[in-house]
C-alpha cells in the first residue's frame, strides 16, 4: 500500500484481496494509505523470504515487523526425514 510519500506497507494474504484490502480500510491502516499494488508469485515456496527481502531493505513504516526467513533443513534433516518416510511405508505392509 502507498501513501502520499511511497510505500507506506507490505503484506502477505492467504485469503482472498478484497477481503484482505476491505480489513485495512478498517484496522490500524485505515486513512493512512491511498492506493495499493499486488503482484502474484508462482512459486508460493519464496513467498515469504521475498516479503522479508521487501520489509528489510525499503522499511515501510507501516510495517511493526520487519519479517523473517523461513529455515532451510540441513542436508542430514532431509536425510532422517526421508529415512522415517521409509520406514513408516515399510511398516504399513
Amino acid at each position: 500500500m502507498y501513501d502520499d510519500h511511497g510505500l507506506y506497507y507490505v503484506g502477505l494474504t492467504n485469503c482472498s484481496l478484497r477481503s484482505r484490502i476491505q480489513k485495512h480500510t478498517r484496522d490500524r491502516h485505515k486513512d493512512k494509505w491511498k492506493k495499493f499494488s499486488w503482484y502474484r508469485i508462482q512459486d508460493l515456496e519464496h513467498t515469504k523470504d521475498i516479503e522479508t527481502i521487501l520489509l528489510r531493505i525499503i522499511d515501510p513504516k507501516g510495517n511493526r515487523v520487519k519479517g523473517k526467513f523461513k529455515k532451510k533443513k540441513r542436508k542430514s534433516e532431509e536425510e532422517k526425514d526421508s529415512r522415517k518416510k521409509v520406514v513408516k511405508t515399510r511398516r504399513k505392509k
